[in-house]
């Protein structure tokens, strides 16, 4: 497998739909983050969306997709012990109260953890974590 990376399309979708909601949200801490990484810009991206998640309430929405928007952005940077953190943070700090953002949150952790392992050499917890994802 090729260690070529790859934006989400969901997650670019997201964060596009996010900034053309309102001119002014670009003062917004949460779209300030997601410039970074619709420019690719991975440190500052990890950097804002991580600065975000530890500001934010730890269950909040907004903290939980900062924190997986951090992942992916280590992810593309290559720091993928770091973007684990982020990913089992998430998994484990999910609101049963909003399920189908819960849900989707996880799917997309459970996914990430696997890649991450994949993408460090470790096999056998790619697969782990990917038969979660399937399972």
């Amino acid at each position: 497998m090729s260690k070529s990376y790859r934006l989400p399309l969901i997650g670019v979708a997201t964060l596009w739909v996010s900034l053309s909601v309102h001119p002014s949200i670009a003062e917004d801490p949460f779209s300030v983050a997601a410039q970074h990484y619709q420019s690719g810009q991975w440190q500052q991206a990890a950097a804002a969306f991580d600065r975000l998640a530890r500001d934010s309430e730890q269950d909040s929405s907004i903290a939980l997709r900062a924190r997986l928007y951090a992942g992916e952005s280590l992810i593309q940077l290559g720091q993928y012990a770091e973007a684990e953190q982020h990913y089992r943070f998430l998994l484990q700090h999910l609101d049963v109260r909003h399920q189908h953002s819960s849900a989707r949150f996880a799917a997309q952790a459970q996914f990430r953890l696997g890649e991450a392992a994949w993408l460090s050499g470790d096999t056998a917890t790619a697969v782990r974590q990917l038969q979660g994802y399937v399972d």
